[in-house]
């Protein structure tokens, strides 16, 4: 009620005003064209009547501290840095999974156990690795011993040759069969990429039967109507029925041959996958071979020697030698598979799965009994004390804030600090936006990655010209305050740049200096007489 009645007063003053003004008479000077610089002039006159009613109120104009501020909505989320999907290392079982979603977890906490059938048959490996290892140490020692009270007469080194020779016919073979692997490959290859444009053919194949069955289509829709209009014979119409028939057929039958080249693409590429796997078993035939070649080159030279040199160290105990060495390679190679798939000899086939640091689970990929693949994801972890508030802002808007400004962000009905981290160096090419990454510290940990913000930004403190927001007026499609000119009664508007308006009080960026009069109340009046002023010279 009471903004009804203060709208009703202001527009009774108004009407006053005009009436005040349309009721002064016209002199015949009035009536004279007037000179052009007295047209461009922006100077408003009130007089008498018009100025009393007009009550206006002239103020001194005088600054004020302003903070430019602006809201931006965003989404926290985890530090990517503090991010861990934790894995399995070896294909398996999950026998045990303790944490759940929200759960915190320490540094190197086992958070799973998995059973793997792998890593069982790499410990019997290396089991029975050692032990054929202990059994040749023993065997060694034992022949040593013999060949000392001359058990033993001088070394067969014809039989080292032997073992020599046959260690190379092994390496040749090995590499021959490599040899025919790449072969096969190589052919399994070509085979491919026939296969391939075989596949690409029958879909052509394929696409122009749909063309033809299409048009086929069409044919028969045309050849319904027209048998209705009885323009063509029954005959006719069941001929177009079975073009569209055969037309069917045939892509059906182009179709089936798509599925048969893709099934026999699919052979090759198997054959592919196979000729693979058997140069890999043969490059690994050919590093052995190469190894127990090694082996019977040194025991040839030591034979020659002892041979030579008449010494009493049987050929029994060269060969023991041998077979220690390669019963250790074994061995090793045997501990290698244990190690790499995350066990320890001895141990059962378990495999503890930890946490690379302490944190919380932000999601369970894995359920207990669900068998897991190498490298596939169990737990996501993420460091809850540090999260980021992702804001896009404008190109235009980006001077408020810098790298490591203090920000205010409203969480959950919550005001929280944050720090300016990362200021994005490309817009975005759809919206325009710039993302802005603000650090947030977390260190009650009661926020949550995904969570809506709203942060408030600002610029620097500044000093602007403060006027009521009515003395700012809209002229010709420009921002004006009208100042009191020389005589009384007599005002000019002023084009000024405004900034914000807050509480009442609108910002003047440039246009009114402080100290200067102007008008404060009532400058829609001052206004329409210049309205009413253009109107008559009009």
């Amino acid at each position: 009620m009471k903004s009804t009645t203060a709208t009703n007063k202001i527009s009774l003053i108004c009407l006053l005003f005009l009436l005040a003004g349309c009721s002064k008479k016209e002199t015949p000077d009035s009536t004279e064209a007037k000179p052009a610089e007295e047209k461009a002039s922006t100077t408003i006159a009130l007089e008498g009547e018009s100025l009393k009613l007009a009550n206006l109120e002239i103020a001194t104009a005088t600054t004020s501290d302003s903070a430019e501020r602006l809201s931006v909505t965003g989404f926290l989320e985890a530090d990517p840095a503090a991010t861990a999907i934790v894995t399995s290392r070896v294909e398996g079982k999950i026998i045990r999974l303790t944490p759940n979603v929200g759960d915190t977890v320490a540094s190197g906490a086992v958070v799973a156990v998995i059973e793997s059938e792998k890593l069982h048959e790499a410990q019997l490996n290396h089991s029975l690795a050692v032990k054929r290892l202990e059994a040749a140490q023993a065997d060694l020692a034992r022949r040593r011993k013999l060949a000392g009270l001359g058990a033993y007469g001088r070394p067969g080194v014809e039989d080292v040759r032997k073992q020599e020779t046959e260690a190379q016919a092994a390496l040749e073979r090995g590499k021959s069969e490599v040899r025919s692997a790449d072969a096969a490959l190589a052919e399994a290859k070509s085979r491919l990429t026939s296969q391939e444009a075989s596949v690409e053919q029958a879909k052509t194949a394929e696409n122009l039967a749909s063309s033809q069955v299409e048009l086929a289509e069409k044919q028969v829709a045309r050849s319904e109507r027209l048998l209705t209009e009885q323009l063509v014979s029954r005959q006719e119409h069941e001929q177009v029925l079975a073009e569209r028939a055969k037309a069917r057929a045939g892509r059906e039958h182009t179709q089936a041959e798509i599925r048969a080249a893709q099934a026999k693409r699919e052979e090759v590429q198997a054959s592919i996958e196979s000729a693979l796997t058997r140069r890999e078993a043969a490059q690994k035939a050919v590093l052995t071979a190469s190894k127990q070649l090694a082996l019977a080159g040194q025991a040839l030279t030591r034979g020659e020697a002892i041979y030579k040199g008449g010494y009493l160290t049987s050929r029994e105990v060269a060969e023991a030698e041998a077979v220690v060495e390669q019963a250790r390679i074994s061995a090793e190679g045997a501990l290698d598979d244990v190690q790499l798939l995350g066990g320890q000899p001895g141990d059962n086939h378990s495999i503890p799965v930890r946490v690379p640091f302490a944190g919380r689970v932000l999601e369970r990929k894995a359920t207990l009994g669900q068998t897991v693949m190498a490298g596939e994801a169990i737990l996501t972890l993420v460091n809850p004390r540090i999260l980021f508030a992702q804001l896009a802002l404008f190109p235009s808007d980006l001077a408020r804030i810098r790298v490591g400004q203090q920000v205010t962000l409203q969480i959950e009905n919550r005001s929280v600090s944050g720090v300016v981290d990362r200021m994005g160096e490309q817009a975005d090419e759809k919206t325009r936006a710039v993302k802005v990454r603000v650090r947030v510290d977390n260190a009650t940990g009661r926020l949550r990655p995904g969570l809506p913000v709203t942060a408030t930004l600002g610029s620097a403190a500044q000093r602007f010209v403060l006027v009521p927001a009515g003395a700012v007026q809209s002229q010709e499609g420009k921002k004006v305050v009208f100042v009191p000119g020389e005589k009384p009664g007599e005002f000019a508007s002023r084009s000024v740049e405004v900034g914000i308006t807050q509480e009442g009080k609108t910002e003047i960026r440039s246009g009114l200096k402080p100290g200067e009069k102007f008008v404060a109340k009532n400058a829609f009046l001052v206004k329409s007489q210049a309205m009413k002023s253009e109107l008559g010279e009009e």
